[in-house]
C-alpha cells in the first residue's frame, strides 16, 4: 500500500487527483481547510483516507499531518503540493492583502510541504514530492504579477530542493498545467476563455498518475501539460 497526502483536495484539481490515485490504489491524508467538505470527500471515496483540516500556511499543522500520516500508516510515499491561490488584476489594483495571500499559500505553503516531506522521507531513503506550478512559473502574462511572483518563487525553491536531496533518493517530479477549468476562476466572475478549451481537471490527475508510477530508475523532472490549443 503506498501512501500519499494531497493538499487542496476537495475542489478542482485537487479533488481529481484524489480520485485517480484512489483507484490506484493509494491511501491518502486528505488537506484542505473546509472540514465539510473534507469529511464529504473522505465518506465518498471510503478508503480509509485521513482528513486533515488547516492551511498549508500553518507549518506546525503541516509538520503534525505529515507525523500522523506515518505513525497511521508507517511511511509516506509521495507529498502531492496542489494546494494555491491566485487573484488577477492590473498591478495599482492589487491589493496587499491579495499579494500576501498568493506568496503565503504559494510560497510558504508549499515551502512547508515540501520540507515537511524531506523530514520524514530521508531517512527511509526514498519517496516522491509533486509541487502543482503552473504555466505561469515559466512565462509571465499581464493583469497576474502577483500570481507569476509566487508561482515563480515557488518554481525556484523547487528547483533548489529537487538538486539537495536526488542523493537521498527522492524524486520531485513539478507540473506545469496550464489553464485548467476548475472553480479556481469562480472568484473572477468565471473563467477568460471557453472553458471547453481549457485543460480538464482529470488531464493533470493523469500527468500525476504518471510521474508516481514512473519507475524508480527514473525522475520525471518536469511535466508540461497544456490545452491542446496552447496558451489560451
Amino acid at each position: 500500500m503506498r501512501t500519499a497526502i494531497v493538499t487542496g483536495a476537495t475542489k478542482g484539481i485537487g479533488r481529481a487527483i484524489v480520485d485517480a490515485l484512489t483507484a490506484d490504489g493509494w491511501r491518502l491524508g486528505l488537506v484542505a481547510r473546509s472540514r465539510e467538505d473534507l469529511l464529504q470527500l473522505v465518506a465518498e471515496t471510503d478508503c480509509g483516507h485521513i482528513a486533515f483540516v488547516g492551511s498549508v500556511t500553518d507549518s506546525a499543522f503541516i509538520d503534525a499531518t505529515v507525523d500522523q500520516m506515518v505513525t497511521e500508516f508507517g511511511q509516506l510515499d509521495a507529498m502531492v503540493a496542489n494546494a494555491g491561490v491566485g487573484t488577477f488584476a492590473p498591478i495599482e489594483l492589487t491589493t496587499d492583502a491579495a499579494f500576501a495571500e498568493m506568496m503565503s499559500t504559494n510560497v510558504t505553503g508549499m515551502f512547508n510541504c515540501v520540507r515537511a516531506a524531506v523530514r520524514v522521507m530521508k531517512p527511509r531513503g526514498e519517496g516522491m514530492i509533486v509541487p502543482m506550478l503552473s504555466i505561469a512559473a515559466k512565462k509571465s502574462f499581464p493583469m497576474s504579477s502577483g500570481y507569476v511572483a509566487s508561482k515563480w518563487a515557488a518554481y525556484g525553491m523547487i528547483q533548489c530542493v529537487a538538486k539537495e536531496v536526488r542523493k537521498d533518493g527522492i524524486r520531485i517530479s513539478s507540473i506545469f498545467p496550464g489553464s485548467v477549468a476548475t472553480p479556481f476562476w469562480d472568484g473572477m466572475g468565471g473563467a477568460p476563455w471557453d472553458t471547453a478549451d481549457m485543460l480538464q481537471p482529470d488531464d493533470v490527475a493523469l500527468a500525476v498518475l504518471q510521474v508516481v508510477n514512473a519507475p524508480e530508475t527514473c525522475v520525471i523532472d518536469e511535466l508540461l501539460v497544456m490545452p491542446p490549443k496552447g496558451i489560451l
